[in-house]
Order: structure tokens, then C-alpha cells, then sequence
């Protein structure tokens, strides 16, 4: 999904009605796990298409730039509390807190 395309998938409850200040928490937390995830993917995908050119230099430097990509990522994972996310949740890192 891009853009406001997205916002075609979603839909109102057929009987309730929206609490303005809830609908616009929940999208402000949308907004900021999208940016996030966005960020931490660029991160990601910018440390794993640099690190085989760096692997004959400093090994220990490279390694854990790669171990702060993967823990930014967890972050963002983080940020999501639904229940439905709990499981996957608790083999995270507690360090990426």
C-alpha cells in the first residue's frame, strides 16, 4: 500500500461512533511506527550493502554497527502493543528498549 491508498483498506465500524482524540492517537502512533520501520529499514539495508566491502578491515567496529541496525529495527517492533503482538515481542532483545 502507498499513500492514501492505504486509507482505502480501512473502513468505520458500521455502529459505532469515533472518538476523535482516540482515532487521531491511534493514527499518530501509526504515523510514527511507519516512519520508524522506514527509518530502521534504510539503516538496515544501508549496513548490509556496505558491510562485505568492510569485511577485510576492522571486523569488531562492523559487526556491531550491524548489531545497532538490527536493534533499531527491534525498537520499532517495540513501539506495537497489541496483543496480538506479545508473543513475537518477548524473544526481543531487553537491551533494545
Amino acid at each position: 500500500m502507498v499513500g492514501t491508498n492505504f486509507f482505502l483498506t480501512l473502513s468505520t465500524p458500521p455502529a459505532a461512533a469515533l472518538d476523535l482524540q482516540e482515532v487521531k492517537s491511534l493514527t499518530d502512533g501509526l504515523k510514527c511506527f511507519t516512519k520508524k520501520m522506514d527509518d530502521s529499514t534504510l539503516q538496515l539495508n544501508h549496513t548490509a550493502n556496505t558491510f562485505p566491502r568492510k569485511q577485510v578491515t576492522d571486523f569488531k567496529k562492523e559487526r556491531q554497527k550491524v548489531n545497532q541496525a538490527f536493534l533499531g529495527l527491534c525498537q520499532v517492533f517495540k513501539m506495537d502493543q497489541q496483543a496480538s503482538s506479545a508473543g513475537f515481542l518477548s524473544w526481543l532483545p531487553q537491551q533494545a528498549s
